[in-house]
C-alpha cells in the first residue's frame, strides 16, 4: 500500500459509506416510522395548545409515575423516600 494513497481509495471507507446509506435504501418512510412515533407526534402537536393548568397537571402526573417507578424498582430511592417520610 502506497503512503500517498488517499483515504477515499481505501476499501473500508467505501464500505462504511455504503453501510450508512443502507437503511435508507431498505426501508420506506412507512416502515421507518412506526405507529408509536405517529402517536407521539400527535401528542406533541396537541400539547402546544394546552393551558398552563393542563401542562402542570400532565407534568405532575408524569412526575408521580417516575417517582413511583423509582420507589418500586430502586433500593436506594426506596430508602431515601422512606427516610424522608418519617
Amino acid at each position: 500500500m502506497s503512503l500517498n494513497r488517499s483515504i477515499y481509495d481505501h476499501a473500508l471507507y467505501s464500505f462504511r459509506i455504503s453501510c450508512a446509506r443502507l437503511p435508507r435504501l431498505l426501508f420506506t418512510n412507512r416502515q421507518r416510522y412506526d405507529r408509536q412515533s405517529a402517536v407521539r407526534r400527535k401528542f406533541f402537536r396537541d400539547s402546544i395548545a394546552w393551558t398552563l393548568e393542563e401542562a402542570e397537571s400532565y407534568q405532575l402526573s408524569r412526575l408521580k409515575k417516575v417517582a413511583s417507578h423509582a420507589y418500586k424498582e430502586c433500593h436506594h430511592y426506596k430508602q431515601v423516600f422512606d427516610s424522608r417520610q418519617s
